[in-house]
């Protein structure tokens, strides 16, 4: 508020208080300052929000979409190694899953329900491998049912929900065997040898509900776990450095040969090189059985630094790159 005085000559002062500004309030105080409808806005369902923010503007009972880990065109990448306790040949092929997320929320900015898209890139392992994602901080009692899931070989319980059972956090298995989601077309290995016809995978489309208790703002703060089970194992789990393990992983493997783990410290060695890695964007990973030291140079001084050094590492042109190494 700007108060001006207007006259002529010296130094003009003044105290004046009691001003009274008649008005209507834009949001409403008692409804975590949800915004009041005007009159004479564009809301063709009715709930609040004006259809130029609206994202549903047809549906009164979604307003808002989030995509994690960019926007709707954006998948980000899983790539896991899957020799843990141990180092193997340290490839970051062994399987390697594009993701998105997508979150829609109500007027209220509850949550309504959610959908996860995965595509399998490459199998370059020796073993049969399945993948799951817990949603740390998220209760199971939140979500109303998953649907979508590729669950074929018995060694994943459900609970009516859908979620897996016995976890305290919500945990949801996209599919128990990898080679259900995938199409070959010849060769041992999947995507990851130079010179091999590529093959193609299923997108798996995992759709869950929501009770509508939960906000997007403590929604989009959990902790987002995926893992690898490794050989159709359900206690093998191998999760994104410093991510803790679910209830059914086996406990009794975390601390032992080259993993450092300590209160607060998982899946990472003594000097930081993770067993799995999530990347915002589209990394093109190693060649079968080349160490990802050799693709990218810097990822070393990366994962050491703890994300603080050489942040563009895996970036096509970036000097640490070795496209000769690269598939």
């Amino acid at each position: 508020m700007m108060v001006s005085f207007a006259g002529t000559g010296g130094n003009n002062r003044c105290v004046t208080d009691n001003y009274v500004f008649p008005a209507t309030y834009w949001a409403d105080p008692s409804d975590g300052c949800r915004p009041i409808p005007l009159v004479g806005i564009a809301d063709a369902d009715g709930d609040g929000v004006d259809d130029a923010d609206d994202q549903f503007p047809n549906d009164p009972n979604l307003a808002y979409e989030t995509f994690y880990p960019a926007d709707k065109n954006t998948f980000g990448t899983l790539a896991f190694e899957d020799m843990w306790p141990y180092m193997g040949d340290y490839d970051f092929n062994d399987l390697v899953v594009d993701y998105r997320l997508a979150v829609r929320a109500n007027a209220q900015n509850k949550v309504q329900n959610a959908q996860m898209k995965f595509y399998v890139r490459a199998v370059g392992a020796e073993m049969t491998h399945g993948f799951g994602v817990e949603f740390n901080g998220i209760a199971p009692n939140t979500i109303t049912s998953v649907t979508g899931y590729v669950l074929t070989d018995g060694i994943v319980s459900l609970s009516a929900n859908g979620t897996e059972s016995g976890q305290s956090n919500a945990v949801i298995i996209p599919f128990d065997n990898v080679e259900n989601v995938i199409n070959r077309t010849g060769g041992y290995f999947y995507n990851t040898q130079s010179g091999s016809n590529p093959g193609i995978s299923d997108t798996v489309v995992i759709d869950i509900a929501f009770t509508g208790s939960l906000s997007t703002a403590n929604f989009l703060a959990m902790d987002f776990n995926p893992f690898l089970i490794r050989n159709q194992v359900r206690g093998m789990e191998i999760h994104l450095p410093d991510l803790p393990p679910t209830n059914l992983a086996n406990q009794s493997v975390l601390g032992t040969s080259s993993d450092d783990s300590g209160a607060g410290r998982y899946y990472k060695t003594s000097n930081n090189l993770p067993w799995a890695l999530n990347i915002p964007a589209h990394f093109d990973y190693p060649k079968e059985q080349v160490d990802i030291l050799d693709a990218y140079e810097d990822f070393a001084e990366w994962a050491q630094s703890a994300g603080q050094l050489a942040p563009d590492w895996y970036l096509e042109g970036s000097n640490g790159r070795v496209d000769v190494n690269i598939y």
